[in-house]
């Protein structure tokens, strides 16, 4: 532990205003590291494993050292702290994710889908069989829009979107879903609607979907 801080200790020295003066190993003297700072030398002798001041340092020099020394480890401390939440955050929104997805209504559209048991338009409506099933389907697509949009944000990694990729190719390269869509993309034109509908998901599971 006692190298390692030493050789984080040289790092503050020199950023300090002090510079290295040997980078490495002298085997006569058994010293691995020598710094200088306000005009004195600091050595790491590897054999005691101790750090060695050679000449005086004030209060204030020593202070000022410590000082900064702290605040490197504040900052080191933060951005770890920060990675931390932000991997915890993505493993929240995974799961929340998952969880919508295995709702009962959203895995009976993905079911009717993967089976290829959805054949929109029906002959008999022109339309959906009914309107639960509608709303099962939306529900799935803004759901896998919400995936596409994680992922656009970077707030889901790549191994996330993987994860996602079967059941999101699966639903936006049905023949039902995509003719669907068609209808969707007639129905936004009507309403001055500039994007298209679930645009995000299309890109992402379409088939090669460039628009």
């Amino acid at each position: 532990m006692l190298s390692e801080a030493a050789r984080l200790l040289g790092g503050v020295l020199m950023m300090c205003g002090g510079f290295p003066m040997l980078a490495q190993e002298n085997a006569a003297d058994n010293i691995d590291g020598v710094w200088k700072l306000f005009g004195q030398e600091i050595h790491y002798l590897p054999k005691g494993n101790v750090l060695e001041v050679v000449g005086s340092i004030t209060i204030f020099e020593l202070l000022s050292v410590i000082g900064f020394g702290f605040f490197l480890i504040t900052v080191v401390l933060a951005v770890n702290n920060s990675v931390a939440v932000a991997a915890t955050r993505r493993a929240e929104f995974s799961f929340r994710v998952w969880e919508a997805f295995m709702r009962e209504e959203v895995q009976q559209a993905f079911h009717e889908i993967e089976y290829d048991k959805f054949g929109y338009p029906y002959a008999a409506t022109g339309h959906f069989e009914s309107p639960e099933q509608e709303q099962r389907v939306d529900r799935l697509l803004y759901l896998l829009d919400e995936v596409a949009l994680l992922s656009t944000t970077k707030v889901f990694r790549k191994q996330d979107v993987d994860r996602w990729a079967y059941q999101g190719q699966r639903v936006f390269r049905n023949v039902g879903v995509q003719q669907y869509l068609q209808f969707l993309d007639r129905w936004f034109v009507t309403q001055g609607r500039k994007s298209r509908p679930h645009d995000l998901a299309r890109r992402l599971f379409g088939p090669n979907d460039k628009n």
